[in-house]
């Protein structure tokens, strides 16, 4: 199972346009949820093997954020 882990930054994109990015960074975590640098909370779930949040909501095309995507430092 691949996890979100605290300190680390994530990205998901939208349906309808690639080009746009949504980013999260970690900043702690339970068991079942994670908290953000900007204070969110969200409610973790599980899919094919990894942990993934949706920060907009879960409406047809809402984005999702997956453990799987971390942003690599630059």
């Amino acid at each position: 199972m691949i996890k979100f882990a605290a300190g680390k930054t994530y990205f998901g994109r939208f349906i309808g346009d690639s080009d746009s990015k949504i980013e999260l960074t970690v900043a702690s975590r339970t068991a079942k949820t994670i908290v953000t640098t900007k204070g969110e909370r969200f409610r973790v779930k599980e899919y094919n093997g990894s942990e993934y949040v949706s920060p907009l909501g879960s409406y047809s095309m809402a984005p999702s954020i997956s453990a799987e995507r971390e942003k690599l430092a630059a």
